[in-house]
């Protein structure tokens, strides 16, 4: 893989192209990719870089790169590839294949303007598959163009990238947590939380976006029953506008967690928003007992790990 990223990044500096955004995803797939792509924007996620991906290459008038991963990621860019090709807007969407259960087989016609490497009949390899996908950036009639980097469905000789990921571990907050909740997991936590109600997990082929707009929506049609979400800062930033929703509810606590360091700027948001904040450490669970309750307001709990 890494020889094919070293190659691509050679053959687009050979045409100057040099602005890249990063989604979270790709981050996820390829260890260390801003770092090893120049002039990289890493955006907390694929809606939001798909989009500004269309703004700078409208202002520029230039190529712009997306680097995701080729699971449910890359779902979040339709609606700014849709933007993008009838616009006639030439950015790269560089897919990394990640071992998913996602099938991405469809997509809109009005999305991508070109495939480089759309199925395994006449594929010459990943350098012709690169060379293609930049000379469709000069096309005549200019769209978004696809590259999948590192499938096995096209490049035969390529690996497929298991998603690494980092598990936190929770226990110590679902130890505090009553029985009679109906409990969601962001795709970073375990834990044992078997004596819940209900109990919601995204792990294995989902990436971070929408836990806390899902548990909202549990929330708000079942208001008598108690809701929790334990999810990264990551995750809640990536819903943050949620938080500000008048649908939210008081049946509601949000643990989001953390690595050291004072308040977020969510914190603060969620304040502005009315919610009831508080910060505790991992190891002070036992304080928050008799807190987790519905209340008069939505609860917002940082825990510092």
């Amino acid at each position: 893989m890494k020889k094919s990223i070293d190659l691509l990044l050679r053959k687009l500096e050979e045409k100057h192209i040099s602005k890249h955004i990063v989604c979270p995803s790709a981050s996820f797939a390829i260890k260390d990719l801003t770092e090893s792509v120049e002039n990289a924007v890493e955006i907390i996620d694929e809606r939001s870089a798909g989009y500004i991906a269309t703004g700078m290459c409208e202002e520029m008038d230039e190529p712009i790169v997306v680097w995701c991963a080729d699971n449910d990621a890359y779902r979040n860019l339709t609606s700014a590839l849709t933007e993008a090709y009838y616009r006639k807007l030439p950015i790269l969407v560089i897919a990394v294949a990640c071992v998913s259960i996602i099938n991405q087989s469809i997509n809109p016609y009005d999305t991508i303007r070109y495939y480089a490497n759309n199925s395994t009949v006449g594929s010459k390899g990943v350098e012709a598959d690169v060379e293609t996908a930049i000379d469709y950036l000069f096309a005549d009639v200019k769209g978004p163009v696809f590259l999948s980097l590192g499938s096995n469905s096209v490049n035969t000789n390529s690996t497929l990238i298991e998603e690494p990921v980092n598990m936190i571990d929770a226990t110590a907050i679902t130890a505090v947590i009553p029985s009679d909740t109906c409990l969601h997991l962001g795709y970073n936590i375990a834990c044992e939380c078997g004596h819940f109600i209900e109990s919601i997990s995204r792990k294995g082929h989902c990436t971070k976006d929408g836990n806390l707009s899902m548990l909202i929506g549990s929330s708000v049609v079942a208001k008598d029953q108690l809701h929790i979400g334990i999810f990264t800062s990551d995750e809640v930033a990536y819903d943050l506008n949620m938080l500000g929703n008048r649908h939210v509810g008081n049946n509601l606590i949000v643990f989001s967690v953390m690595s050291g360091g004072q308040s977020s700027a969510i914190n603060n948001f969620a304040n502005r928003m009315a919610w009831e904040c508080r910060r505790v450490a991992i190891s002070e669970m036992e304080s928050l007992k008799g807190c987790l309750v519905t209340s008069e307001k939505p609860q917002y709990i940082e825990v510092e790990l």
